[in-house]
């Protein structure tokens, strides 16, 4: 049988031309992939970059919204919220809420972009190194009396009978200078607390916008972006359980505050409040009649103590017992202000006041104040007799305080407006 050599040649030139073209079609479809894979990499690489490039612009942007936040300028926003846009894109814009937490104020700052948002939420005081008063008593015809080892340190505001040394239980002064800074002369009625801090200070009582009122719960945490939450309490009771962030704990009797007890940014409202020993937190308290710290309680930067008394013949107080210490501010405010009344801020032996106390009535002080003490009247009580305008063995330093303090925000605008603390 003779072979047909041209039809083998064909088959196996057609064998090779397939190869070929299955090849081709590989390399084709290889590359094909590379150069999606490439151009897929790129726009990937440039929205991303882009990305990166709007978030560093949104915290840019979110910068400089907190710095103008912290100039004085921002005195003259108004309450409430703001919206703007930064950018021609509309999705590009800030939100600014301001409003008040108690006795402090809180801004909250929003910012968007196409892509992302960027939230900060804190409160915001004033740092007034340079201007900050260790004493102000008002001018009532009377000198102060210091006896033992009393200290007055910084720029004090004194009546213009001025400061005497005096004997005390058998215990004179001790020491040469009067007062270790500069002194002024006070003026007979002293300042009202709106006159220091605006009207707002001392309504601890008016809730802050909306509201949402919650059932009793031992356990409770609301992020300052939420709704604040109203806890009411109908009678007398003791608190044990744990609550965090934008809560208020409003209650219609005595309130006990319990050592085991979790506080921590909350504000509390009611007629009196005792704190028992041991307890720890960041609480602002407001109360009509009388706020107790016990023993050993320790109210943690930025906390408060407020007493606002609108009744006639009733007695208010703010009592700290020994060794208990406040950072941040106490305040007694009594609308009537009659000296008969006797309302009265105390301050035990080795109890400390760690940024201002306030009394438009008597203070008996017997431990230390940290910062600026405000006050009509001194009082003193020992086992041999009690005395008006008289100081035993206290302490009122505006040297004590870090130079970056940060307190409440004045009216006068003086200093620097700082960050108290963020929060979440």
């Amino acid at each position: 049988m003779k072979l047909d050599w041209s039809r083998i040649n064909w088959l196996k030139f057609m064998r090779l031309r397939g190869s070929a073209y299955l090849l081709s079609i590989t390399v084709a479809v290889f590359f094909s992939l590379i150069s999606a894979s490439v151009l897929l990499y790129v726009r990937i690489s440039l929205k991303q970059h882009k990305r990166i490039a709007k978030m560093d612009e949104l915290f840019w942007h979110e910068k400089q919204t907190i710095r103008y936040l912290l100039s004085t300028d921002a005195f003259r926003l108004n309450k409430g919220e703001i919206r703007f846009a930064y950018q021609e894109v509309q999705d590009d814009s800030i939100r600014i809420e301001r409003s008040r937490w108690g006795n402090l104020e809180l801004i909250r700052t929003s910012l968007y972009n196409e892509y992302d948002s960027l939230k900060k939420a804190f409160l915001v005081g004033q740092n007034q190194t340079e201007h900050r008063v260790a004493l102000y008593l008002s001018d009532q015809n009377r000198p102060l009396y210091l006896a033992g080892k009393s200290r007055l340190i910084g720029t004090c505001y004194l009546p213009k009978a001025g400061v005497r040394k005096a004997q005390i239980s058998g215990r004179r002064y001790i020491g040469d200078q009067l007062v270790d800074g500069q002194t002024k002369v006070s003026e007979r009625i002293m300042p009202e607390l709106s006159e220091l801090f605006g009207p707002e200070v001392g309504g601890g009582f008016d809730v802050p916008g909306s509201a949402d009122t919650v059932e009793w719960k031992h356990s409770i945490k609301n992020s300052y972006w939420n709704e604040t939450k109203i806890l009411l309490v109908s009678e007398s009771t003791a608190l044990y359980g744990s609550y965090q962030g934008n809560l208020i704990i409003r209650s219609q009797g005595h309130l006990t505050i319990g050592a085991s007890c979790t506080l921590d940014g909350v504000i509390v409202q009611a007629p009196s409040i005792r704190i028992k020993t041991g307890f720890v937190g960041t609480v602002q308290c407001f109360a009509m009649d009388s706020i107790i710290l016990e023993e050993d309680v320790r109210l943690t930067y930025p906390s408060g103590l407020y007493v606002s008394n609108n009744t006639p013949g009733n007695a208010a107080f703010i009592e700290i017992q020994t060794r208990a210490s406040v950072e941040g501010m106490v305040a007694l405010d009594d609308k009537f202000q009659l000296r008969n009344q006797r309302s009265k801020l105390k301050v035990a032996e080795e109890a400390v006041i760690s940024g201002m106390a306030y009394s438009n009535q008597y203070v008996q002080l017997e431990g230390e104040v940290r910062g600026s003490l405000y006050c009509k009247w001194f009082s003193l009580e020992t086992a041999s007799a009690p005395f008006d305008d008289h100081l035993l063995d206290a302490c009122i330093s505006s040297q004590a305080l870090p130079l970056d303090y940060v307190q409440l925000l004045s009216l006068e605008g003086r200093g620097s407006r700082s960050i108290m603390q963020w929060l979440n």
